[in-house]
């Protein structure tokens, strides 16, 4: 059954293919027509100027309905079927007035023509109906006055099988008419199908570019809630910021607060990454913006526990409970002492010391020709909604000028790459600490970046990466 939305545009299309097909075997007819007269010549010389000036005769006919049939809006079928019935007309004079011997020769070179015809004919079954029931009178008229032949005879040598490739060919043009009406309505349906698509996709597109412009101005309003490098280096000289998003903006972010006496600084990793840990690391931002500059904390640990309370309130206000919040390692240098006092929420922090004199560092450790690795470890739990929920604990650590301290999320550890696509793992990356550390501080971030692209290689960034360096 054809679809509605299809009922015209098929037939509007099998108009176009019908008169293309009928133009064209209505110029075969006028040229063929004509080449046939040598089939005429040895099939029967005596009648061959006879026939030929028959053959002119429909040639011309057929030639002045092709130049006419503009003018005349006449419909593509009428312009094959007269040809058509005037070369049948022809034919049916033709055999009327040939003995047996020439009306077989003559049969051949007609069933070609029908089937040649209807090769080519696109046409409705009625049509060719009308084709056989003109001819058949047409013929019988002919050879009633003309022949000398009897029914048996006429029959026996091409009537009868001329009779047969006639009802053949009402089948095979009908045929071919469904064929190509079936043909049209799948291609317009195709057509359809693509425009569609193309829309789909042109939608799609639209909504992609929209979602990208919104994603991109997310960036620029998390680059500027993010310290710029100028805090970092005003207040920890010269540090180690290397921040590489998964995505356009990114769950991980770090964090610089100073009040005279101490400096704090932070790299925290939220859920997930993307917009929605980017999301959740505003919430973050801002719970850690109001403990230490509105309510003037100082410990980091009670920092960390009211982060947690408002991170938890934040996110459970709607209808839908929220268990998303943070990893965080924050860090509060006390600006004269040097005292690092360190609180983790599964985070640690790494402490480059000096090697004391006469120290020998144990072969397991990390370490190099002037520091060895001191690994704190933060609280196993995280900052948010949490089963085992306890206090957040604090460390003291007495550092010395010329240390390093090294904050991060996970994501740098956590990336597959290498020979085998295996995780960069944590020992290599404390290893790789280690060196850095001993390169000046303007090159430290460019050697993380070109060993973590190196590592990556052609594989999918995991996570968001941050690494934070202090030299003390």
């Amino acid at each position: 059954m054809v679809r509605k939305e299809f009922s015209v545009k098929w037939e509007e299309a099998m108009d176009i293919d019908v008169l293309r097909y009928h133009t064209t075997i209505c110029w075969i007819a006028v040229v063929f027509n004509l080449l046939f007269s040598v089939v005429d010549y040895f099939n029967n010389a005596e009648t061959w100027f006879q026939f030929l000036l028959i053959r002119i005769g429909i040639s011309i006919v057929t030639a002045f309905l092709l130049f006419m049939r503009s003018r005349w809006n006449m419909i593509a079928e009428l312009l094959a079927f007269i040809p058509f019935m005037l070369i049948s007309i022809q034919n049916a004079y033709m055999w009327s007035i040939m003995d047996a011997g020439e009306m077989q020769k003559h049969t051949f070179s007609y069933i070609a023509l029908i089937i040649g015809a209807g090769m080519m004919l696109l046409w409705r079954k009625h049509w060719s109906i009308k084709a056989l029931y003109l001819s058949l009178p047409i013929n019988i008229l002919f050879f009633y006055f003309f022949s000398e032949l009897t029914a048996e005879e006429i029959l026996v040598n091409g009537g009868a099988l001329t009779l047969l490739v006639m009802v053949i060919f009402i089948f095979l043009v009908d045929v071919r008419y469904r064929l190509t009406k079936s043909s049209i309505i799948s291609r317009l349906q195709l057509e359809h199908s693509n425009k569609q698509l193309a829309r789909q996709k042109s939608l799609v597109e639209e909504k992609n570019q929209e979602i990208l412009d919104s994603i991109t101005y997310a960036k620029r309003i998390q680059s500027a809630v993010l310290p710029s490098r100028k805090s970092f280096e005003e207040f920890l000289g010269n540090p180690v910021v290397f921040f590489k998003p998964k995505d356009i903006v990114a769950g991980d972010f770090y964090w610089i607060h100073n009040s005279k006496q101490y400096t704090y600084f932070a790299a925290a990793d939220c859920t997930g990454h993307g917009v929605p840990g980017a999301m959740v690391s505003m919430v973050c931002t801002a719970a850690l913006n109001r403990a230490t500059v509105e309510l003037k904390l100082t410990e980091t640990s009670e920092i960390l526990d009211l982060v947690r309370k408002i991170v938890v309130s934040t996110l459970s206000k709607g209808d839908d409970e929220i268990q998303d919040g943070m990893d965080i390692a924050l860090c509060r240098l006390d600006n004269k002492t040097l005292e690092v006092q360190f609180t983790g929420a599964k985070s640690p922090l790494y402490h480059f010391r000096h090697l004391k004199e006469g120290e020998v560092p144990s072969e397991k450790g990390v370490f190099n020709k002037t520091h060895i690795l001191n690994e704190y470890k933060g609280d196993r739990q995280p900052v948010g909604r949490y089963v085992d929920e306890k206090p957040f604990t604090s460390t003291t650590i007495q550092t010395q000028k010329g240390e390093y301290i090294f904050i991060f999320s996970d994501g740098f550890a956590d990336q597959f790459g290498g020979a085998n696509s295996r995780k960069f793992k944590y020992g290599p990356f404390k290893k790789l600490l280690s060196e850095v550390m001993k390169e000046p501080n303007s090159k430290q971030q460019q050697i993380l970046n070109e060993v973590f692209e190196k590592w990556r290689n052609d594989l999918e960034q995991v996570d968001d990466v941050c690494v934070i360096g202090v030299m003390i």
